[in-house]
């Protein structure tokens, strides 16, 4: 396998035709579609399903195009490295930060890095989990600072805790702050967050372990911004983590919910790609992070 065919593995993919893709790479279109051949005949497998209407992956296409962003993104990172060492460029780091991070923490994330790194380049993004799997796992992404069950979690990604974090239930009804029993509990409205791996999803498995079944159909949100505005709008109950309740939500009126019990704290760490290396930068965000969240 060539760099470039690899490339126009990619090429392909984000531009949806061959046409679009040959224009992207400055190639002919019968260019292309050789490079792509020659791939094929190289791995000795059928990577692409062509048809009247398109083109499309097949599994073991979509394998390999996995693959194939991640070098990409690795020989862009060390290009990146090469570059910043030798003055050519500045340090840069891709991050996503899970909103209680976001919330308590990043102003103090944000300046510790630019103490750091006074020319240094940061890129932000929200933490959510159904969109930074996608981006750690093709490179585009450095790290995600995120409350996750790791269990559940990818192989090729590495999880490292900083602590643990105590999960409640919220709502803006007042009456709900007294202890509650499950039974009346499953009458109430949810709403919840149903990407897998997340705060949400690790908090609804242990209530169903429980044997507690919701009655009323839940609410399904993977917005932290809208599911906060349904809290606060409606009637209905929400999981967040404890200190971001008390930070944010209590001040303004929310109520944390009488559960009978809680379930066990979630971690709260670093996630990042197990094979792709890291900058400096993005090492030394890492460390800024942990002593953060330590002290939130």
């Amino acid at each position: 396998m060539r760099l470039t065919q690899l490339r126009a593995l990619v090429a392909l993919s984000d531009n949806g035709s061959i046409r679009s893709a040959a224009n992207s790479l400055g190639l002919s279109q019968s260019a292309l579609t050789r490079s792509l051949r020659e791939l094929e005949r190289d791995t000795g497998a059928a990577l692409l399903d062509r048809r009247q209407h398109g083109t499309e992956f097949t599994e073991a296409g979509r394998s390999l195009l996995q693959h194939a962003r991640l070098v990409q993104a690795t020989l862009r990172r060390a290009e990146e490295d090469v570059r910043r060492i030798s003055g050519q460029t500045v340090p840069r780091a891709r991050i996503a930060v899970t909103p209680f991070l976001a919330s308590l923490g990043i102003s103090r994330l944000y300046n510790q890095f630019r103490r750091r790194y006074p020319d240094g380049q940061l890129e932000l993004d929200i933490g959510i989990l159904s969109s930074s799997l996608p981006r750690l796992i093709d490179g585009s992404l450095d790290v995600s600072f995120c409350i996750v069950e790791p269990t559940e979690l990818p192989n090729e990604l590495t999880f490292q805790q900083f602590r643990t974090v105590n999960m409640v239930a919220v709502t803006r009804k007042k009456d709900l702050a007294k202890p509650q029993s499950w039974e009346a509990l499953t009458h109430e409205q949810w709403v919840l967050n149903p990407s897998p791996a997340t705060t949400d999803a690790y908090f609804h498995s242990w209530m169903s372990r429980k044997g507690v079944k919701l009655r009323n159909k839940t609410i399904l949100c993977r917005s932290a911004q809208m599911l906060s505005s349904l809290v606060e709008e409606l009637d209905v109950i929400a999981v967040c983590p404890e200190p971001l309740y008390y930070a944010r939500l209590a001040p303004a009126g929310i109520y944390r919910v009488g559960l009978p019990e809680l379930p066990e704290p979630m971690p709260m760490g670093a996630l990042t790609m197990t094979h792709m290396p890291k900058s400096q930068a993005v090492q030394d965000l890492i460390s800024i992070a942990e002593h953060i969240s330590l002290k939130i």
